[in-house]
């Protein structure tokens, strides 16, 4: 149905997607929330796309949640430039975030594409009760 490229932009897109959406969240809650706050919860958003779609689109949402934070979070506002080296600070967790979550979700699957993969695909199980299955 889907080639492997298709499948891979399509973790590309979501992962930009989702930090859209925190993004989208995180303004609504601009007034109650503090900056360090935001950056912590940004972080949810990275490790669900490190399960879901692995290394590659995670780095890309981390990149981007740090770009959106700060694009929208940090002073001045509405610039991309880093004025304050604990920003810097901030991109390499985000990053490490991403890489060691990522890392530590395929440890025990190491040729799935994404966690959930493993949810989706039919396993053969033995039968379980009733009547074992004859052989001819």
């Amino acid at each position: 149905m889907f080639d492997s490229r298709t499948a891979r932009w399509r973790g590309y897109l979501w992962a930009v997607l989702v930090i859209v959406v925190a993004t989208g969240a995180l303004d609504l809650l601009r007034d109650v929330l503090s900056t360090s706050t935001v950056t912590l919860l940004y972080l949810p958003a990275i490790c669900l796309v490190a399960a879901l779609w692995g290394l590659v689109p995670s780095l890309l949402a981390a990149l981007s949640a740090f770009l959106a934070l700060n694009y929208f979070f940090v002073q001045p506002l509405y610039t991309f430039g880093v004025h304050h080296p604990q920003d810097v600070l901030v991109l390499a967790v985000f990053l490490i975030a991403a890489g060691d979550y990522d890392d530590s979700a395929h440890t025990d699957y190491p040729d799935a594409p994404s966690v959930l993969t493993r949810y989706f695909e039919p396993v053969n199980e033995p039968h379980i009760g009733g009547k074992p299955n004859e052989t001819a």
